[in-house]
């Protein structure tokens, strides 16, 4: 299990032309399901985007807000160029991109105070993590590469109007899946065990 755990990794690289099948895809998201949540909310929410021609429109609309953002950062307009690019053919190519947004409302207890409010928030945002990780774990399982991409924070009102979403639906992240063509062998860096440990 600890070799399965730490073989992992998250896939930057041109995928496989291989088509992903439904059936699988459904097996993952039926993984998912079973990850922890608070109050066993389970308010993660997928969507398999199967439209191409909708996906460029997505990837290009945020590719615009993401420009945006890159010119405030002072980056030089050759930089801002290359990364815009860069993101938006990550989200046009993959073979699969799946946007994991969150439903909170009916899930989350409901206060009256901010301060319960803000906690159910922050159990809310750790739930749907949970779920994205037995997705990407899951896809592992089945000799598919994943990588979880924040893009669609930056960008929720596009996302939510270019995919009609649901009003309670909330886009947390994309995840990209597919055969990889090649693996990183390398290990990704990792902080030793002493440095994020305390025993008291």
């Amino acid at each position: 299990m600890l070799e399965f755990l730490t073989s992992r990794r998250s896939y930057k690289r041109a995928f496989a032309e291989r088509p992903v099948d439904l059936s699988l895809i459904k097996k993952i998201v039926e993984s998912a399901r079973w990850a922890p949540s608070a109050h066993n909310s389970q308010p993660w929410r997928f969507i398999v985007m199967l439209d191409k021609e909708r996906r460029q429109v997505l990837a290009r609309e945020m590719g615009i807000l993401f420009k945006d953002d890159l010119v405030k950062d002072a980056l030089s307009p050759s930089q801002v160029e290359a990364r815009v690019k860069r993101s938006v053919d990550v989200f046009s190519s993959a073979p699969v991109l799946v946007l994991v947004c969150g439903e909170m409302a009916g899930t989350m207890d409901n206060y009256p105070d901010s301060h319960r409010r803000d906690a159910e928030s922050t159990m809310f945002i750790q739930s749907v993590a949970n779920g994205i990780c037995y997705f990407m774990l899951t896809a592992h399982a089945y000799g598919l590469a994943t990588s979880w991409y924040c893009a669609p924070l930056f960008a929720k009102t596009t996302v939510r109007e270019v995919l009609h979403l649901p009003p309670t639906w909330e886009p947390q992240a994309f995840v990209t899946l597919g055969y990889p063509t090649d693996f990183p062998i390398r290990p990704p860096k990792r902080l030793p065990v002493e440095a994020i440990l305390k025993f008291q």
